[in-house]
């Protein structure tokens, strides 16, 4: 590249024979020539230098985005932290990890969805505790396997631990709802 400056408060710009990427971005400056040769030139007349160089991503990071930025499918490297801004204005980092709740529950109980990054969505992840709470454990045997869910409702889940067991008084089976589950939500 060559740069001159002249006594005219102009600057010049030289860009020999760019590659391709530099090309055609070169290219979307409205002061952008190509000459004959194939190099791009740039002329900047002094009022112009501000406006032109305003397009360029400033290391200080004080030029905001205007759209989504496009990396190349190359890495970010040596980032300290990564923050989000969630809908409700709330921001969280990244780096602190994006699970935002650990949590032990009983079937019915509510579990309140966490505030996300606009267009995301918060999602739960639950697990079987796999123990029988002692209120019921002397009254019930032949405990069938444990169905967990997560019900949405507004503004979160509705916990669903249930589990088949037959009652030793009279050898009824049915349906107990006295599960407990460990989760996250994220």
């Amino acid at each position: 590249m060559l740069l001159k400056f002249n006594e005219q408060s102009r600057t010049e710009l030289t860009i020999p024979s760019p590659p391709p990427e530099w090309s055609f971005a070169s290219k979307a400056y409205p002061i952008a020539v190509v000459q004959n040769n194939g190099d791009i030139k740039i002329t900047i007349g002094d009022p112009l230098l501000s406006q032109a160089f305003k397009a360029f991503l400033k290391k200080d990071g004080t030029t905001e985005l205007t759209g989504d930025w496009d990396v190349g499918n190359k890495n970010i490297l040596n980032v300290a932290d990564i923050t989000l801004r969630n809908a409700d204005g709330t921001v969280m980092s990244v780096a602190a990890g994006l699970t935002r709740q650990h949590f032990s529950a009983r079937h019915g109980t509510v579990i309140k969805s966490p505030s996300c990054p606009v267009r995301m969505n918060a999602k739960i992840k639950l697990a079987t505790q796999g123990n029988i709470p002692n209120s019921i454990a002397n009254d019930y045997e032949n405990y069938g396997p444990m169905r967990i869910a997560a019900k949405p409702i507004s503004g979160g889940w509705s916990i669903i631990a249930e589990f088949v067991a037959t009652r030793k008084s009279d050898r009824v089976r049915g349906i107990l709802r006295e599960g407990v589950v460990s989760g996250e939500t994220y």
